[in-house]
C-alpha cells in the first residue's frame, strides 16, 4: 500500500523528534515541514534535505498530496487555525487526545 503522507506543523524541541521519526518510519513519507520560525525551518532544511519547508499552514490544509497533519505545537492559535470547519481531515497530536478526526 501506498505511504501515508505526513506534514508536521511545528519544529519545536518535540517537533523535531516527529520530523525525524516520520522522515524515518517505514509506511510513511514526510511531504512537508511547517513552523513559522525561519531559524527553526532551516533547521529542518539541515535535518531533513528535500523535504519541503513552509510557514504558510493554510496551503497544507487544503494540498490533497498531505494525508495526515502531525502537530507538534501547543501553540493556541495553531490549533485554532487548524479546527476550522472546513478543514476535512486527520489530525495527530501528541497531546493528551492523541487523535482528532474532523470531518
Amino acid at each position: 500500500s501506498p505511504p501515508v503522507r505526513v506534514a508536521v506543523v511545528g519544529c519545536g524541541a518535540w517537533g523535531r523528534n516527529l520530523v525525524r521519526t516520520f522522515h524515518r518510519l517505514p509506511g510513511s513519507q514526510l511531504v512537508a515541514v511547517c513552523d513559522s520560525d525561519p531559524t527553526r525551518l532551516a533547521q529542518m532544511d539541515g535535518l531533513v534535505p528535500g523535504v519541503p519547508t513552509t510557514a504558510d499552514l493554510e496551503p497544507l490544509l487544503a494540498d490533497p498530496a498531505v494525508d495526515a497533519i502531525v502537530i507538534g505545537s501547543h501553540d493556541k492559535n495553531t490549533w485554532e487555525r487548524l479546527l476550522q470547519p472546513s478543514v476535512g481531515r486527520y489530525l495527530i497530536d501528541n497531546a493528551p487526545c492523541p487523535v482528532i478526526v474532523v470531518r
